[in-house]
Parts: structure tokens; C-alpha cells; sequence
């Protein structure tokens, strides 16, 4: 009599198990997206900072007066600064835009995996729920607070998000240029025995990287608790998912 009822669930768990596996196929693709787009600006503030990829009009003009020649002389390295800006704006925003996908379809993608675990009995449920917790916070993170704020334009907001602009890492270049290499330089209202440009580099390495690097580091825990959720589901299930339905 018991047969059929477990034929069915066994057929039931099955369908469950390819399911879960062609959620998680599709979330890796998200996963990866949702990392790649704050790791780009993350490069995005190294080169501007590091890498002199984007002088600026006041930028250039400082060096022309500094090596004795008329301001507007240095075309060719106006138009190199204007070549990089416009690919970075267009790195910048198709990164964030990508950024912004990945994560509403990883939280998609986590939510669909907890709710076919739970009607399918799988085992793993809180490894699937906890990876969709964490998505969660990443999201919130990838919103952009900074803009949000109602601060003055000319006042730098308390809050912000993973993401950033391109006229703002150009004010944050251009500030670290003009802080000084002797003066002491407060942080955060204190002295902490930092010169200007030493306390604006660890502001902005803070802003721009250690910001998108927590998000990142917190994608990638989502993935593993999702990952350790869909183990566990297999193993419970009785081994791997067939590769075609007989």
C-alpha cells in the first residue's frame, strides 16, 4: 500500500533536486556579477589614485605652470584624460548597472532555492536561508546611500554605499592632491598624528575600497552558505540528481 506514496516522493524529491540545481547554475552567474561590479570600481578608484589613468583640467593646468608653459598647451594629454574619463564613466556605470542585477537575482535566486527546500523536505534549509540573509544585507549595501543623502552638495554625507561616481573620485583626487604631505590632518574630528594627505588617502581608501571589498566578502559567504545548503540537500536526498528523467 506504502509503494506508490513512496514512489511519489522519491519522483517528488527528484524534481526538487534539479530544480535546486538549475537555481543554483543560474546563481552562480549572479554571484559573479554581483562581485565583478564592485571589484571594477574598486580599480576604478586605484587607477584614478594610483595610476594617474585621469588628470584632471586642474590637474594639468598645475603641471603646465609648474614646467613653465602656457595653460591649454598640453592637448595631448588633455585629450589622453578625456579618453579615460569617458571609458570610465562607461566601465563605471555598466559595472554598477550589472552590479545592481546580479543582486536582485541572487536574492531571487536564494528565495526560490529556500522555498523548493522547504516544500521538498530537502535538508540544508538554514545554510539556504542564511545565504539569503546575507544577500540581503549585501543589497543593502549596493544601495546608494550617498546619493540618497540630504546633505549639502558641498558637504560630504555620513553614509554611503559600495558604489560611486566618477565626478566624485575626481574631487576625492583632486583633495588628495591639494592636502598637504607636512601638516597634521584629523580624522574623524581627531588627531591621530596622520599629515593631510595620509588622513584623506585612509578616508577615501576606506570610502572607496574597504566598502566594496566588506560587500564582496559577504557575496561570496552567501555563495558558500548556498553552496553548503545544496550539498546537504543532495546528501539527504540520496546522492546526485539524475540527468534525465526516465
Amino acid at each position: 500500500m506504502n509503494q506508490p506514496s513512496q514512489g511519489h516522493d522519491a519522483t517528488a524529491s527528484r524534481e526538487h533536486l534539479k530544480t535546486l540545481d538549475t537555481i543554483r547554475k543560474a546563481k552562480n552567474l549572479f554571484l559573479f556579477l554581483t562581485v565583478l561590479a564592485p571589484l571594477m570600481h574598486v580599480g576604478a578608484w586605484a587607477a584614478v589614485q594610483f595610476g594617474g589613468v585621469l588628470e584632471s583640467d586642474v590637474t594639468v593646468a598645475q603641471m603646465e605652470r609648474d614646467s613653465g608653459r602656457e595653460e591649454g598647451s598640453d592637448l595631448e594629454k588633455r585629450q589622453a584624460a578625456m579618453q579615460w574619463e569617458n571609458a570610465m564613466l562607461a566601465g563605471m556605470s555598466l559595472a554598477e548597472f550589472a552590479g545592481r542585477i546580479g543582486i536582485t537575482m541572487l536574492l531571487t535566486a536564494t528565495l526560490l532555492a529556500v522555498l523548493v527546500n522547504l516544500a521538498g523536505r530537502l535538508g540544508g534549509a538554514s545554510d539556504f536561508v542564511a545565504s539569503f540573509f546575507v544577500a540581503v544585507v549585501v543589497a543593502m549595501l549596493f544601495v546608494p546611500w550617498e546619493r540618497m543623502s540630504a546633505a549639502p552638495p558641498n558637504v560630504s554625507p555620513n553614509v554611503f554605499g559600495v558604489f560611486t561616481t566618477l565626478e566624485k573620485l575626481k574631487q576625492h583626487f583632486e583633495a588628495n592632491m591639494h592636502a598637504s604631505p607636512d601638516a597634521p590632518g584629523p580624522l574623524v574630528g581627531m588627531n591621530v598624528g596622520l599629515s593631510q594627505q595620509k588622513a584623506v588617502l585612509l578616508v577615501d581608501a576606506l570610502r572607496f575600497a574597504v566598502m566594496p571589498a566588506i560587500a564582496i566578502l559577504l557575496a561570496l559567504i552567501s555563495g558558500v552558505r548556498f553552496g553548503r545548503g545544496y550539498r546537504e540537500a543532495r546528501r539527504q536526498a540520496g546522492g546526485d540528481i539524475p540527468m534525465k528523467v526516465v
